[in-house]
C-alpha cells in the first residue's frame, strides 16, 4: 500500500536524482511558507498567505470572472479596431503572451549583455513538434501518419472540452479554427518574403523602418505597452516573420477563426487555476503529450505561484536555513579550476583564429561565480494579493514586472525575476 501510494505521488516524468532533489525543495518550500505565515505578523507574511491559500482553493468563482472579463475586453479591442493595442493588451500578461503571435519581451540583449532591450520573438505554438501540423507526405511511413492524425485527433477534442466547459456549450468557437490559425502562424515563422534575416536570428529594427519596411507598427505598440517615448529600436528574431505575421495579423486578427485563437490562448492558462478544471490541462499537456504519471500533488503546487510573487523572500528564507560555507567552498573552488581547465583548453587550440581565442579567453576573465544566491535580490512588491483568486495574483504581479521592463530598456541589467515562458508546471527543471 505505502509503495501504491508513493508511485501515486510521482509526477515528474524521468526519476533522476536532480528530480528528486528538486521534489525536495519544493516540499521544504512549501513548509518555509507555512512557518514564515506562523511566525510573523507582518503585511508580507498577510499577502503570501494570500497567494499560498489561493493557490491552494483554485476557487472556480473569480475564474468566471475573468473569463467574462477576457471576453469583454475582446469586443472592446475588437470595437477599437486596432490590432497594436491588442497585442500590447496580450504582452502585458507573461502567463499567455508567449503564445502571442508578436511575442514582445525586454531582456538582456544578446550581444551586449549588460544592457535590457526590447525583443519581439517567434511565439510557441500548443503543439510541442511543428511537424504534427504539416499534412501527410507520400515520403510518410505509416506510423507517422497514425501518430500525426492521432495528436490532432486529442489536440481538437482538448480544445473543444476547453471551450465546453470556460464557455457552456453555444458558444460558437470551432476547435479546428485554432489548429488552422496556429499553423497559419507556423507558415508565417517559415516564409521568405524577404532574405535579410540575420543567421543568429539578432535583427536589428529601427523604429522609423519598422511599419514602412514591415508592416508593424512599432511606435503604437510601444505606445500602448506604456512606453512615453518610442524606444528608437527593437531586435527581432526574424524580419521575414515580422513582416507576414503583421500582414496575416492586419487582415485576420478580427475574424471568426482567429476568435477562437484568441480566447483559447486565454482559457488553456486560465484551466490551470481552476480546481474543477486543472485535470482537463493535465490529461492533455501533462500525461498525453509528456507522459506524465501523475498531476502535480495539490500541497506543492502553490510553488508555481509563490516562486514568482515572493521570489527573494523564499530564496533568502531557503539560503538562512540551508547555507553550509564548506559546500559554498568547494563549488566555488570547482567552478574556478573548470575555467582554468577552459583556458588551458583554448590556450593549446589549433584550429581557432588567433582574435577568436583572444576574445573567448577575455569572455571567460569576465565570468562571475554567484554560489548560493545572487549578491543582489529584487525585493518583492507587496501587491494587493487576495485569497480567493489564484489567477488574478498572478495578473497583478504580470502587470507590475511590464511596468519594470519598461522602465529598464537601455538600462544596466539588474536582478529581476524573467519570465518562466508560461509559468512552467514544477514537473521538470525551468
Amino acid at each position: 500500500d505505502n509503495d501504491s501510494k508513493k508511485n501515486e505521488e510521482i509526477y515528474y516524468v524521468q526519476i533522476d536524482d536532480f528530480r528528486i532533489l528538486q521534489d525536495r525543495v519544493y516540499h521544504e518550500l512549501i513548509d518555509i511558507v507555512k512557518d514564515y505565515i506562523k511566525t510573523h505578523r507582518t503585511r508580507e507574511a498577510k499577502l503570501l498567505n494570500n497567494v499560498y491559500t489561493s493557490m491552494l482553493r483554485l476557487d472556480p468563482n473569480p475564474l468566471k470572472m475573468h473569463i467574462t472579463k477576457m471576453i469583454k475586453d475582446y469586443d472592446y479591442y475588437v470595437a477599437r479596431d486596432n490590432v497594436w493595442e491588442y497585442m500590447a493588451k496580450i504582452n502585458k500578461n507573461e502567463v499567455v503572451n508567449w503564445a502571442c503571435p508578436i511575442n514582445w519581451k525586454v531582456m538582456p540583449d544578446e550581444k551586449n549583455s549588460t544592457i535590457f532591450r526590447n525583443y519581439i520573438s517567434f511565439p510557441q505554438l500548443g503543439l510541442y513538434d511543428y511537424l504534427l501540423y504539416l499534412e501527410d507526405s507520400p515520403a510518410d511511413k505509416p506510423e507517422q501518419r497514425n501518430y500525426r492524425r492521432r495528436v490532432k485527433s486529442k489536440y481538437l477534442h482538448y480544445i473543444k472540452e476547453v471551450f465546453d466547459y470556460c464557455l457552456g456549450k453555444n458558444h460558437g468557437l470551432h476547435p479546428h479554427d485554432v489548429f488552422e490559425v496556429e499553423y497559419e502562424i507556423l507558415i508565417a515563422m517559415g516564409c521568405n518574403a524577404i532574405k535579410k534575416d540575420s543567421s543568429d536570428f539578432y535583427n536589428v529594427v529601427k523604429r522609423e523602418e519598422a511599419l514602412d519596411k514591415y508592416g508593424f507598427d512599432w511606435e503604437q505598440f510601444s505606445h500602448f505597452l506604456g512606453y512615453k517615448n518610442t524606444p528608437s529600436f527593437f531586435i527581432c528574431d526574424s524580419l521575414n516573420y515580422l513582416l507576414c505575421i503583421s500582414e496575416l495579423l492586419k487582415e485576420n486578427w478580427k475574424t471568426p477563426k482567429w476568435k477562437s485563437f484568441w480566447f483559447f490562448l486565454y482559457l488553456k492558462q486560465m484551466i490551470r487555476f481552476d480546481s474543477n478544471l486543472r485535470n482537463l490541462y493535465f490529461e492533455f499537456n501533462g500525461k498525453f503529450l509528456h507522459g506524465q504519471p501523475n498531476l502535480v500533488p495539490r500541497d506543492i503546487y502553490p510553488v508555481i505561484a509563490l516562486t514568482v510573487t515572493f521570489n527573494t523572500l523564499l530564496t533568502k528564507e531557503y539560503v538562512k536555513r540551508n547555507y553550509d560555507v564548506n559546500k559554498v567552498k568547494y563549488v566555488e573552488n570547482m567552478g574556478h579550476d573548470l575555467l582554468a581547465v577552459y583556458k588551458r583548453i583554448i590556450g593549446r587550440n589549433k584550429w581557432l583564429s588567433p582574435k577568436t581565442k583572444k576574445y573567448a579567453l577575455l569572455k571567460l576573465d569576465h565570468l562571475k561565480l554567484e554560489i548560493s544566491q545572487p549578491k543582489e535580490l529584487r525585493y518583492d512588491p507587496l501587491l494587493d494579493y487576495t485569497p480567493d483568486d489564484a489567477w488574478g495574483n498572478l495578473e497583478k504581479q504580470c502587470l507590475w514586472k511590464m511596468k519594470k521592463y519598461v522602465d529598464l530598456e537601455g538600462r544596466d541589467v539588474i536582478d529581476i525575476p524573467l519570465s518562466l515562458i508560461h509559468i512552467s508546471e514544477p514537473t521538470r527543471p525551468y
